[in-house]
């Protein structure tokens, strides 16, 4: 499809070609030379003919060719917006996962933590009733020894004059020595149970700070997984808010003339580039046309920027001696920034050894 203003144009050229008398694309027929009255005449009309025809081919050409360009660089920006945010979301839903399983483990911690508390309690509870149980025990046999002492004294005092009782009671008398010495050996045991008890107390006072500071960095490390996913999908939101800003793309260009490599002048698609522009002048006097250059990445910036100004200055050069007015042509070369394929192949190369004609509207 043309551009409407190529379209008036070709009507215009058209209806120019009638009121001639010459023929068109649409009208061709094999010229009567008997009606021209010239057989060489009629031979250069058809041949004119032709290469109109040859024009109009080349033009819509060229036309598609553009559209289709801007076309796949659009759903190509658009695909890598795409990606870039099925790579975001992606990565959220990995955070969540970990998040959801470092919960669970953290939660598995405390439920452990609190069983051992409750262990540690009954221990506690436990060994302070055994040692109490122990100690009283310990002062009631004590207690008990020391009544039967007093007694077995009460009887040697009043048996010191019968000798034949003496030797049993100091036998009885050694015997409950020997007792109390076992009543104090159970009680230095209870002590010793008793440290005992305090230092497991201590050890496991000790297990619980451990367990707490270790619950302590799982929940540092459970606000750090969820500033990190608030950060992320920030950036999700950011994304999806640039793809919604992108600008509609610009309009594809009247023309595309390329170059050989560090060359600043073509032969190439000139008479078509003139063509073009004298048909939109011809409809609209007053259009104005940007001329930018193009360039690969091969050499400097600063040779690549002179060599594209070159580029575009020589086909201002050119549309001006086909009688467009140099008031309403610019030129600019930008060198090798705005590519439109890829530098790293030699038909990508090709392609970016450019100038460009656009339509100012």
């Amino acid at each position: 499809m043309f551009p409407p203003a190529l379209a008036r144009t070709a009507r215009t050229a058209a209806a120019a070609l009638l009121v001639a008398g010459l023929p068109t694309a649409a009208n061709a027929t094999e010229p009567d030379a008997t009606a021209t009255g010239c057989p060489s005449l009629a031979s250069d009309l058809l041949s004119t003919q032709r290469q109109i025809a040859e024009i109009e081919a080349m033009l819509a050409a060229s036309i598609e060719g553009d559209r289709r360009s801007d076309e796949d660089r659009r759903v190509q920006r658009d695909r890598e917006l795409m990606t870039e945010l099925a790579r975001a979301l992606a990565t959220t839903q990995a955070l969540h996962l970990k998040l959801d399983a470092k919960e669970e483990a953290v939660g598995e911690e405390l439920e452990r933590l609190k069983a051992a508390n409750v262990e540690l309690e009954a221990t506690l509870q436990a060994a302070a009733s055994e040692s109490g149980e122990r100690l009283a025990v310990a002062a009631a046999e004590l207690e008990l020894a020391n009544a039967q002492n007093a007694e077995l004294k009460a009887h040697l005092a009043a048996a010191t004059q019968r000798h034949d009782t003496r030797t049993a009671l100091e036998r009885r008398l050694a015997e409950q020595t020997a007792a109390g010495e076992r009543l104090r050996l159970a009680l230095a045991d209870c002590d010793a149970a008793k440290r005992a008890s305090a230092a497991r107390c201590l050890q496991l006072e000790a297990e619980l700070e451990t367990l707490r500071a270790g619950f302590d960095r799982s929940r540092a490390g459970l606000e750090a997984e969820r500033t990190a996913r608030a950060r992320l999908e920030a950036r999700v939101a950011e994304l999806e808010a640039a793809l919604a800003a992108l600008p509609e793309p610009p309009p594809p260009p009247l023309a595309v003339l390329r170059f050989d490599k560090n060359a600043d002048e073509t032969r190439r698609d000139r008479e078509l580039l003139l063509a073009g522009v004298t048909a939109i002048l011809s409809d609209r006097p007053d259009a104005r046309f940007d001329i930018v250059g193009h360039t690969c990445d091969t050499g400097s910036s600063k040779a690549n920027r002179n060599l594209s100004q070159r580029r575009a200055e020589g086909v201002r050069s050119l549309l001006i001696e086909g009688g467009v007015p140099a008031g309403q042509l610019t030129a600019r070369g930008v060198g090798e920034a705005c590519p439109t394929a890829d530098n790293g192949t030699a038909e990508g190369r090709r392609l970016n050894r450019r100038v460009e004609v656009h339509v100012i509207e």
